[in-house]
């Protein structure tokens, strides 16, 4: 068992990590929205894995949000400031990809993929604590 949530856990991140170098090249591509669609998925996808033997599968983007909140910020796993980037990077990402008018800046390209970054980084220690990487 422990062995298959090792490995389910591993293609996430992998995912997640596919996701972080698709949004690096739409950024050098000067695709911004694009950039920050997939940053957003990167966080998804590891935010996932991180939730994965916590047993807390979400239902929403949002929900996914509020259980990042719920299992890693109010124990104390996650910086709640890092944590809070996760739900900005969502608002961009439907604004990106919804909104008609949208247009979204280099800079928010930048700031979402710095950020996937920083939040990947923590859910892969939180991972290794756990004692599954």
């Amino acid at each position: 068992m422990a062995e298959a949530l090792k490995a389910r856990v591993g293609k996430m991140l992998a995912k997640a990590r596919e996701k972080l170098e698709g949004a690096r090249a739409a950024r050098a591509g000067g695709f911004h929205a694009d950039a920050v669609s997939r940053a957003y998925y990167a966080i998804f996808h590891a935010a996932k894995a991180v939730l994965l033997p916590r047993h807390a599968e979400p239902r929403t983007h949002r929900g996914l949000a509020a259980l990042v909140h719920q299992h890693l910020v109010l124990p104390g796993l996650l910086d709640r400031t890092l944590a809070a980037k996760f739900s900005q990077a969502r608002d961009l990402r439907e604004n990106g990809d919804y909104e008609i008018e949208a247009h979204l800046t280099a800079a928010d390209a930048d700031a979402v993929i710095a950020d996937a970054e920083r939040l990947l980084a923590a859910f892969e220690s939180i991972l290794k604590r756990d004692g599954l990487l």
